[in-house]
């Protein structure tokens, strides 16, 4: 750490008061650890960065024409439900999913309000991952975590997006903590790895600088139907 011109006696008190395990980054070296931080372990909802550049690269990569897309166009159940709401899912994109301002499941028409609930992280991560980039949950590790992501930023541990097993628990990133400081330092660096550019400066500034206004009120939270079986 004194190479880098950190105090190891302050990262020790602050290891200590964290306690679990973790590391320091600095100047692109891991000049600290604590614990093992070659564990992978679930990262509940700081998984949805990892979500979000797997978005911005299917834009890039044409898979999809821009996050503007409806996501009716992947998704068709979105078509039939709410009729008693004129259909008002009919008009999610990617954008509004996102930015947790779908209001997917709340009476809420796309874009009028904040909701952050987890069956619309589940209807975002089953589109994107299945259908936009057609993997299966068998295969999505290999055909689209460590293809588009983990395997470019060089990650040591097997990143994964079954944290606890196969059954029921898709979409659940396990992730190390040097890994995930890998993660961190790319969008440091403006999406670009060892030369590199892995998504757009333009992707990577507009990914952390671009929050919504504080104008967009709450969701009321009064429930609407979602998609069946989903």
């Amino acid at each position: 750490p004194a190479d880098v011109g950190l105090d190891t006696a302050g990262l020790d008190a602050f290891a200590g008061f964290l306690g679990g395990r973790g590391c320091v980054v600095r100047r692109g070296y891991l000049v600290y650890e604590w614990g093992d931080p070659s564990v992978r372990h679930d990262v509940a909802s700081a998984c949805k960065p990892v979500i979000a550049h797997l978005l911005f690269k299917a834009v890039e990569d044409g898979r999809i024409p821009s996050l503007d897309q409806p996501v009716v166009e992947w998704a068709p159940c979105l078509k039939d439900i709410n009729v008693d709401l004129d259909h008002k899912d009919r008009a999610i994109t990617f954008r509004h999913m996102a930015t947790q301002t779908s209001c997917y499941g709340v009476r809420e028409a796309p874009g009028e309000a904040f909701d952050y609930n987890d069956w619309q992280m589940a209807l975002l991560e089953d589109t994107l991952l299945l259908k936009v980039y057609g993997a299966t949950y068998e295969s999505v590790d290999e055909k689209v975590l460590h293809a588009v992501l983990t395997d470019p930023l060089q990650c040591e541990d097997n990143p994964t997006f079954l944290a606890f097993g196969p059954e029921g628990t898709e979409g659940r990133v396990g992730i190390s903590v040097r890994d995930f400081a890998r993660f961190g330092l790319l969008y440091l660096r403006h999406g670009n790895w060892r030369g590199r550019q892995l998504i757009t400066k333009a992707n990577a500034t507009m990914a952390v600088t671009s929050p919504l206004p504080n104008s967009i009120p709450q969701t009321r939270g009064d429930k609407a139907e979602l998609c069946p079986d989903q």
